[in-house]
């Protein structure tokens, strides 16, 4: 297994498909980040990048849950890669 290991966190956007972390921080207002937590999107939570556009789509606990591209960009996430 190959691991890709990054000092500070980054956007969801900038990973590839494949990818996988686990998110650090969701830089919106609070009540976008409450929608995306009843969704399983929230801080502390693994997702795994199955593709990129409109909606993003990201797999969580065996769930895939698309999020607008506007949205991506605020998302950033410790990576590795699996």
């Amino acid at each position: 297994m190959n691991t890709l290991e990054i000092d500070s966190p980054i956007s969801l956007r900038d990973i590839e498909p494949g990818a996988s972390g686990r998110i650090k921080t969701m830089d919106m207002p609070e009540e976008t980040v409450a929608r995306l937590a009843g969704l399983g999107i929230c801080e502390g939570r693994n997702v795994k990048i199955v593709k990129h556009g409109e909606p993003c789509i990201v797999r969580t606990y065996g769930s895939r849950v698309g999020i607008a591209s506007s949205l991506v960009n605020q998302i950033h996430v410790d990576v590795a890669t699996i």
